[in-house]
């Protein structure tokens, strides 16, 4: 979205919201977002009717145009899978290694698809994070990104 260009077409996009802010008026730019993005911005107009001077700034405010997704606690989905780690069990989201290692593919938890990108990669992460601390405690190591291994002389 172009901010400049954007501003100056206010009268082709835009809607006034029914209660101005103090000092001018909320502003939803709805038609010039594309129809992936989950937010708009909210931008602040001053309209001076005496010198004919209108003026825009971005808020640091804005809309939520689709409900967020809920929020996933790594921790039960991280102990269920040490859980299988540790008792050496098959599970569709570990590929056990001949050396006894064992790697945990992340993208069949959350896979592509399963929300926006920054949405999974936070949950990927939070759960790698969740899934090390609880390994760690059954004694397991983390010898590259989402490979495992026992510890020496466990």
């Amino acid at each position: 979205m172009n901010f400049t260009r954007d501003c100056a077409k206010f009268t082709d996009l835009i809607r006034v919201l029914p209660e101005p802010a103090p000092n001018g008026s909320a502003i939803n730019c709805e038609n010039a977002r594309p129809s992936e993005i989950s937010r708009a911005e909210l931008q602040v107009w001053s309209v001076d009717l005496d010198n004919n001077r209108v003026s825009c700034t971005k808020s640091r405010s804005y809309r939520q145009l689709v409900p967020r997704a809920e929020r996933v606690r790594a921790e039960p989905i991280a102990s269920e899978i040490a859980e299988a780690i540790n008792a050496g069990r098959d599970d569709h989201r570990l590929k056990w290694g001949r050396d006894g290692t064992v790697r945990v593919v992340l993208m069949k938890v959350f896979p592509y698809g399963s929300g926006y990108m920054q949405t999974i990669a936070g949950r990927r992460k939070r759960l790698r994070e969740t899934l090390t601390r609880l390994l760690a405690e059954r004694g397991w190591r983390e010898i590259r990104r989402d490979v495992y291994s026992r510890e020496a002389g466990e």
